[in-house]
C-alpha cells in the first residue's frame, strides 16, 4: 500500500493502519507498507484480496486532516 501526500511532509509523518506503519519521510510525499501476501509462491493461485484501514496519521503541519473511513485494496 502506498500513502500519498499532496505536500512534501514537514517532518515525519506516519500513517498507522490495521496491518501495520507506512512512514513518509521530512520532505517526501509517499511512504509504502508492504503486505506479505498469504497465497505463498504464486500470485496468481488462489488470489486473495487485502485491505488496509487507516486508523490514525501523526506528524506536523497538518493544518485540516481528514481521515474518513475508507479501506485500500
Amino acid at each position: 500500500f502506498t500513502a500519498t501526500l499532496s505536500h512534501a511532509s514537514q517532518g515525519v509523518t506516519t500513517i498507522t493502519t490495521d496491518r501495520g506503519v507506512i512512514t513518509i519521510a521530512d520532505g517526501q510525499t509517499t511512504g509504502t507498507l508492504t503486505v506479505p501476501a498469504s497465497n505463498g509462491e504464486d500470485a496468481y493461485k488462489d488470489g486473495t484480496e487485502l485491505t488496509a484501514t487507516i486508523t490514525g496519521v501523526n506528524g506536523p503541519g497538518f493544518e485540516k486532516l481528514e481521515v474518513g473511513n475508507s479501506s485500500a485494496t
